[in-house]
């Protein structure tokens, strides 16, 4: 089996949000292994920009 990834993947065009805290985005980084989510959180107050990966199950973390 081959894997291909593409290193160089389209950039989404992101709308224009004059209220960060309204920001709610996620897009594909590498499909399908990274997404970013960004969005305001309340707690600490601040726009955050996570990575989300799948969680691996036992057999692929001993893979990897």
């Amino acid at each position: 089996m081959v894997i291909t990834i593409d290193l160089n993947p389209p950039i989404p065009s992101l709308p224009k949000i004059k209220d960060k805290k309204l920001i709610n985005i996620r897009y594909v980084l590498i499909s399908p292994f990274a997404t970013a989510h960004i969005y305001w959180n309340d707690k600490i107050n601040e726009l955050v920009y996570d990575l989300e990966e799948p969680i691996l199950q036992h057999y692929e973390r001993a893979a990897l």
